[in-house]
């Protein structure tokens, strides 16, 4: 999901679309890996 946002430009709505989950879902999940990567 997350390869998909940074490799695509894709919105968080189509993401969502994609995997059955609301638009803020997939803003959360995105979210929460780039911040897990960014501190490491």
């Amino acid at each position: 999901m997350v390869l998909e946002y940074l490799r695509e430009y894709r919105t968080y709505f189509h993401i969502g679309q994609n995997y059955g989950i609301s638009e803020s879902s997939a803003y959360k999940a995105v979210k929460l890996v780039e911040d897990t990567i960014v501190k490491h």
